[in-house]
């Protein structure tokens, strides 16, 4: 066994009747479907456990819409919450394509949400980074896998991908472009700065802004950023934080970030809602 987390069925029995059972999660079942345990984790109807310390945590976070919103009560047929039949559902999302790659993402996205659930935000940014850097490129590939249109995507792709100055993560920036909806992508999101002792908050907008990246701003209370902009701020706030070089402008100072813990606890949010929400638009592909 090298899996730290596990995932726990939250449907009680009586919502279950009549379900396929391989979108049920087995306790006594020694088969994973990566892809099923994703998709069920990233629209807020699983919960997990941690094999380390016995501790469950549940996961009610639907990121198929932006923004995203909580269950309060769970949908036991769950293909309903993207508009699908959940007996195609469960055919798809238990194949074996791409089971490498969706293992590794679900691997991460167990250890954010753990991570956030034990108030480590920091760490939890890693993770999340470390998500953006695995679909930078295997996500626009799953994509041209599942279109109908290849010659349309190739076209798409040799745009970006086949120009050796492209790195991986300009590559994904690229695709977002093509490939979401650009209402989506012009639309907003705000980012609330909560006060903090000694006004430690006011370093903290400043160390978001100072990469102008947002649309607009009420001075150390908020900060609007449009969708289309996210995956560039996560890679700043990456570079200027975890590549603090001396001398170097572009890299957050101690006085920029005073309290890591609150800066991440208050960007994560936006960062793994955005992130999530393009991995299920994908995975929606792989289920017509």
């Amino acid at each position: 066994m090298t899996d730290r987390f596990v995932p726990i069925e939250t449907l009680k029995a009586h919502q279950i009747v009549g379900l396929p059972p391989n979108v049920i999660f087995q306790a006594t079942s020694n088969i994973r479907y990566y892809k099923l345990e994703l998709f069920r984790l990233l629209i807020g109807t699983s919960s997990f456990k941690c094999i380390i310390s016995d501790e469950i945590i549940v996961q009610r976070e639907n990121y198929s819409k932006l923004p995203n919103t909580y269950n309060k009560n769970i949908k036991p047929k769950i293909g309903r919450y993207i508009g699908i039949d959940t007996k195609k559902m469960g055919k798809e999302l238990t194949n074996n394509n791409n089971r490498g790659f969706y293992d590794e993402i679900l691997k991460e996205y167990y250890s954010y949400f753990f991570e956030t659930k034990k108030e480590n935000h920091t760490t939890a940014f890693i993770h999340i980074y470390r998500i953006l850097e695995r679909i930078a490129i295997c996500l626009p590939l799953v994509y041209a896998a599942c279109s109908n249109d290849y010659k349309g995507v190739y076209n798409d792709f040799k745009k970006y991908i086949l120009d050796d100055k492209t790195g991986e993560l300009k590559v994904i920036q690229k695709f977002v472009s093509s490939f979401i909806d650009a209402s989506i992508l012009q639309s907003t999101v705000d980012i609330e700065i909560q006060p903090l002792q000694s006004n430690f908050h006011e370093n903290h907008f400043n160390a978001i802004a100072r990469f102008n990246l947002h649309e607009s701003n009420t001075p150390f209370s908020q900060i609007t950023f449009k969708y289309e902009k996210v995956l560039e701020f996560i890679i700043k706030v990456r570079n200027a934080y975890f590549h603090a070089l001396t001398g170097s402008n572009n890299s957050f100072k101690a006085d920029d970030i005073v309290y890591s813990q609150d800066f991440f606890k208050m960007i994560n949010p936006l960062c793994c809602s955005w992130m999530s929400y393009l991995i299920i638009q994908v995975m929606k592909l792989e289920l017509k």
